[in-house]
């Protein structure tokens, strides 16, 4: 089974680092994404930057992009987020993705991952966010 994917950033993390020619390896999500096509279907992708957008588009055809989360939240069924946003939007991200992911009904629970830590400390996470996200830590990312 292959799981509807999303990337909500698509900066260094989430695509960006991509481009320079110095990186051979796996540094991004989107590259992530597509050497584990086997098991990921990369369906959406979210940036305010147009740019970016585009240039995913041209990557990988067939991708829808938006602009906002709740777009992206609205339009399309996913199975994983990942978000590679600024620190400061990882607590309002990750909330707004939880009610959309938990109505999935997937063998595999669903889970938005995020770049660590998943909030600020000035801004932490619903308490029960936190607690679902410290109960499934992995190495490199938090899940629901």
């Amino acid at each position: 089974m292959r799981h509807r994917a999303a990337i909500v950033g698509l900066g260094r993390v989430g695509m960006l680092f991509d481009e320079d020619p110095k990186r051979s390896r796996v540094w991004t999500h989107f590259t992530a994404y597509e050497r584990l096509a086997d098991r990921f279907d990369l369906v959406a992708v979210c940036d305010p930057d147009a740019d970016r957008l585009a240039a995913a588009a041209a990557r990988r055809p067939g991708v829808r992009t938006f602009a906002a989360l709740d777009e992206l939240l609205d339009a399309d069924p996913v199975d994983v987020v990942s978000i590679c946003t600024p620190i400061a939007l990882h607590a309002e991200q990750v909330e707004a993705c939880a009610p959309q992911l938990r109505r999935r009904r997937r063998p595999t629970p669903p889970r938005p991952s995020v770049r660590r830590p998943p909030a600020p400390p000035q801004r932490p996470c619903s308490p029960s966010i936190t607690t679902s996200v410290s109960s499934r830590l992995s190495r490199s990312c938090t899940g629901l």
